[in-house]
């Protein structure tokens, strides 16, 4: 109650928290949409070897959908490079991994017979250069 012996309505729409939430959420994201496009645009820029063939700002009101269509082409370009600089650093850590095992298996370190849990991935004839030190065991012949 108030000073006039009134109560407050602090329950109605007009005072309501969520009405005052909803008025002021639209400008939040829409700052929040803009700064995160403009973080993007910035880092895609700075990182990829691709960023002198995006299109010039200055196109966009003339020709909006060239403008678009240059920068899918670029981001696509530049997915390609990604995925396949990922796919040879799995290719090279895979074959690393490889040698390893084969250095170990040849050596003695580890058993060649064993199978099962703990003995890494099966580098059994999966590259050119496995000289079939893995396959059924390990045989030398001394001349």
């Amino acid at each position: 109650m108030d000073q006039s012996g009134m109560k407050l309505q602090l329950s109605s729409p007009r005072f309501s928290p969520r009405s005052q939430t909803k008025l002021c959420l639209p400008g939040r994201q829409g700052t929040l949409l803009t700064l995160s496009l403009i973080t993007l645009t910035q880092s895609f820029l700075s990182t990829s070897p691709f960023a002198y063939l995006t299109p010039p700002l200055s196109t966009l009101p003339t020709s909006p959908l060239s403008f678009i269509r240059d920068w899918i082409a670029v981001i696509r370009m530049h997915m390609q490079y990604t995925t396949e600089q990922t796919a040879a650093s799995r290719h090279r850590n895979i074959q690393d991994a490889q040698k390893r095992r084969l250095y170990r298996r040849a050596h003695g370190l580890e058993d060649v017979d064993k199978e099962g849990v703990g003995q890494g991935i099966d580098v059994r004839g999966l590259v050119e250069w496995d000289d079939g030190l893995t396959r059924g065991g390990i045989s030398f012949v001394c001349l």
